[in-house]
């Protein structure tokens, strides 16, 4: 399966990093609700694991935060690989709002 991976690096430190990170993901599940099925995460300190499903295509990967970076992989399923251009610019520009 093809992955994405993006790595923004942040003045936060890993805690708030980790807040802010957690946060958005919950506003975003609240606003595509109707979108996102099966969402399955899993976290241990600064790692998470993600796993959903949204327009017919199975999503996951892991999200790292350190002090200093937080870094996002994604396995993407084949029929998203033409959009994965648009996918890591959107991610880069999320994650880079979250941790400003």
């Amino acid at each position: 399966m093809p992955s994405l991976s993006v790595a923004v690096p942040h003045k936060l430190g890993q805690e708030l990093a980790l807040e802010r990170l957690k946060e958005r993901a919950r506003a975003i599940l609240q606003t595509y609700q109707e979108h996102v099925r099966n969402l399955e995460e899993q976290w241990n300190g600064g790692s998470g694991r993600y796993r959903f499903s949204a327009m017919g295509m199975q999503i996951k990967g892991t999200v790292t935060a350190d002090a200093s970076q937080v870094k996002v992989d994604v396995d993407l399923p084949f029929v998203a690989l033409i959009f994965r251009g648009t996918i890591e610019e959107q991610v880069r520009k999320e994650l880079g709002m979250i941790l400003a």
